[in-house]
Parts: C-alpha cells; sequence; structure tokens
C-alpha cells in the first residue's frame, strides 16, 4: 500500500495537518521563550525584594545598636536600679513602636529589669 494511497479527504486532512506543523513550532517555541521571560523577571523581583529587605533589616540592626549604645550610657543600667530601668524602658517602647519589650540582664543572665511585666528568667542558655 503507498504511503499516497486513500481518499481525498484523508489526503486533504494530511495535508491541513502537516501545514500546521510550522505554525504549532512556532506557537511552542513562543511560550518557552515567554516562560523563560517570566522565569527571568521573578528572579529579578525576588532578587530587588530580597535587597530591599536586608536594607530595611539593616537600619533596625543599626537603630537597636544605637539604642543599646545609648542605654550603655544611662547610670541607672550601671547600678541596676530595677525601678527606674523599668521606668524608662516603659518609656522607650512606649516612644519607639518597633520594639516590643527591652529587658536588662544580670551577667549570669537572670532578668533584672522589664518594661513589660515579665516572670524572673535566665537568658544565659540564649
Amino acid at each position: 500500500m503507498s504511503f499516497f494511497a486513500g481518499s481525498v479527504r484523508k489526503k486533504l486532512l494530511l495535508l491541513v495537518l502537516v501545514s500546521m506543523l510550522p505554525a504549532l513550532g512556532v506557537i511552542l517555541y513562543s511560550a518557552l521563550r515567554y516562560q523563560e521571560h517570566l522565569t527571568r523577571e521573578a528572579k529579578e523581583d525576588a532578587a530587588e525584594s530580597a535587597a530591599k529587605f536586608a536594607e530595611s533589616y539593616g537600619r533596625i540592626v543599626l537603630g537597636a545598636k544605637q539604642l543599646l549604645g545609648a542605654l550603655a550610657l544611662v547610670p541607672e543600667v550601671h547600678r541596676g536600679d530595677v525601678a527606674a530601668c523599668a521606668a524608662l524602658f516603659r518609656r522607650l517602647i512606649e516612644q519607639n513602636t518597633a520594639y516590643v519589650n527591652i529587658n536588662l540582664s544580670a551577667p549570669n543572665g537572670y532578668l533584672i529589669a522589664s518594661a513589660l511585666p515579665s516572670p524572673k528568667v535566665n537568658y544565659a542558655d540564649r
């Protein structure tokens, strides 16, 4: 049986299918290129978001370092004055909503003073 044997209808159907192959190839190629474009764009967006987050986090860390540096200069903190430190810490967290709590611990890790009421805990293992 010859490849071209058969009805005219079969031959026309085969001709239409073969003629569609280049268009199908272009569509598939375009879809792959578009997928690559979307992947590249998503990676760029993720990198940009990560850089912005790192910059923001760096500012937060710098602010915390500055606050701790300033607290290290306060005489009440050096003396370990519980009432004065707790009052100072409360005022600081009221003015600085970025901080949830400020604690003062002894060198052995035990909590001395806190802006918020806290149980006596030991931070030595943290």
